[in-house]
């Protein structure tokens, strides 16, 4: 069975974008011994190859070899493997475009199920605010959440923390403001109005 790794010269050819038209196979430079090598042992006397290229990479080649005879190949040859190659290589990026999208469908689905459990917000930097930001994008899970609408002012935030953890609430959006990040905290806050304590999670990995 063949490898890759037995075509290095071969590969670096067709990687950088170039069409391999070889017309004698014992002419191959000093650099493609095993590729000469491999050849030779299945009787191949000259050979034409072109890389089928997919957003700009090496997806695979395709190729005329000759058994017969050494001799140049014909430009037409060269042209019509051309062509097959720039089709099939369409066709692969397209088919991993509609993959991308089919994913990115995918995990849009899976956050907008996750919706309910998680508070998806932005905040802009505002040195006028006493708490250094103002509210740009609050997702409507956050009224469910801890009863506070998406649109009110980000102090409402805070009103409803629990006195032991607000100390280390204020620290952390200190903190989170300042390097414009996430708050990376857990915290309890009272629901505004089922006065329920609920058990919050900010961060990357958590609701935020």
């Amino acid at each position: 069975d063949l490898k890759t790794a037995d075509f290095p010269w071969f590969l670096s050819q067709l990687r950088d974008g170039r069409t391999l038209p070889i017309p004698d196979v014992d002419a191959l430079p000093p650099e493609a011994e095993n590729e000469r090598t491999i050849l030779e042992q299945q009787g191949i006397r000259s050979m034409i190859t072109v890389p089928i290229l997919s957003g700009g990479k090496l997806s695979g080649f395709l190729g005329f070899d000759n058994v017969v005879a050494a001799e140049p190949w014909h430009p037409d040859n060269q042209r019509l493997l051309g062509m097959a190659a720039e089709v099939l290589g369409a066709a692969l990026q397209r088919r991993r475009d509609r993959e991308a999208l089919q994913l990115s469908a995918q995990r849009m689905d899976s956050i907008m199920r996750s919706a309910a459990h998680f508070v998806f917000y932005r905040l802009a930097m505002d040195p006028t605010d006493r708490h250094g930001a103002h509210v740009e994008f609050a997702s409507e899970s956050l009224n469910d959440i801890i009863g506070v609408e998406p649109d009110a002012p980000f102090d409402s935030w805070f009103t409803q923390v629990h006195t032991d953890d607000l100390p280390g609430l204020q620290a952390e959006n200190t903190r989170a403001t300042g390097n414009g990040t996430v708050l990376d905290i857990t915290l309890r806050i009272l629901h505004l109005h089922r006065q329920q304590w609920r058990l919050v999670v900010g961060g990357k990995s958590g609701g935020h």
